[in-house]
């Protein structure tokens, strides 16, 4: 007897930090609309013969653009089963060293709208389909916060970008002196595994984003503001592809998102009411932008078809 199916679908990436949290929850609602999905690590390495069985099994493979493509047709995962997700400019530049046939995917796509751009500027003349990363509202749900005492900052300190000269663009520094400008506490995250954020963000009262352009999404936003902690961020990410933004909204430029980081932390703390408002007000936008199965859709359409 034939059984039909949906196609099952690998994610060939890893498990920790934001990957963790992006892909395990993508695999979830996938699972909720019939469509089986798993990780695969790729930080190991795999016989031939035991990858040809999940090549077997698996009808999709899902990856970035970069190393891992090689590493995958090596394997013999052909072109026809191949979908790339890039995850920030980052992905497409390092893609570019390794003579990617972009025409021969089964899809291509990006986390965010100016991805598409960014893509194209690259000479790549695939079309990218945009889907946006969401959060596990329930997950990270927590009573909102009642006052400003303290700034969360979730992620690197530094990072720099080697194909745009080494620019460096979390420029955490720029919080650091807010919080020291206006005497509060800042609570950075140690390295920790990602099934412990929804209790990191718990510790702290807003959660302050200082990236430049090459920020794609900013996952601790969507994650902050489930939570309950309003975000403090630069134009950037996932403020650039919903109707409207929650929070504040700083300037790009170093010097004026530390005038206005200073002049807004000292206005949420000396107004308590304003500031459970903003927390109240940001909770809500992500139940209603943020979560999972608000964006879940695209994905399955993108990667399932």
């Amino acid at each position: 007897m034939n059984y039909d199916r949906m196609p099952r679908v690998a994610f060939f990436t890893y498990g920790e930090w934001a990957f963790g949290t992006i892909h395990k929850a993508v695999c979830k609602e996938f699972f909720k609309k019939g469509v089986q999905a798993d990780l695969i690590e790729w930080n190991r390495s795999y016989r031939m013969d035991e990858f040809a069985c999940l090549i077997d099994t698996y009808d999709v493979f899902v990856t970035c653009p970069g190393n891992a493509v090689p590493i995958l047709l090596n394997y013999g995962v052909p072109y026809e089963k191949l979908v790339l997700m890039c995850h920030g400019r980052w992905d497409i530049q390092f893609g570019d060293e390794y003579n990617i046939d972009y025409n021969r995917l089964r899809a291509y796509g990006g986390i965010a709208q100016d991805l598409v751009q960014v893509s194209k500027d690259w000479g790549i003349e695939r079309e990218m389909k945009v889907v946006r990363n969401g959060v596990s509202f329930d997950t990270f749900y927590a009573k909102p916060s009642e006052s400003l005492n303290n700034i969360g900052y979730s992620g690197k300190i530094e990072r720099a970008n080697p194909y745009e000269g080494g620019k460096e663009w979390k420029r955490g520094h720029l919080v650091k002196t807010i919080a020291e400008s206006t005497m509060t506490p800042v609570i950075l995250k140690q390295e920790m595994t990602h099934l412990a954020m929804p209790s990191y963000y718990k510790s702290v009262d807003c959660l302050m984003l200082s990236s430049t352009e090459n920020e794609s999404c900013g996952l601790p936003l969507l994650e902050a503001a489930a939570a309950g902690r309003v975000p403090i961020s630069t134009m950037v990410g996932i403020n650039l592809d919903v109707p409207t933004t929650t929070g504040y909204i700083l300037p790009t430029d170093p010097e004026e998102y530390v005038r206005m980081g200073i002049e807004t932390i000292n206005k949420l703390k000396a107004n308590p009411i304003l500031h459970r408002r903003k927390c109240e007000e940001a909770q809500e936008f992500a139940k209603e932008y943020y979560d999972w199965e608000k964006v879940i859709e695209p994905w399955i359409d993108l990667i399932v078809g």
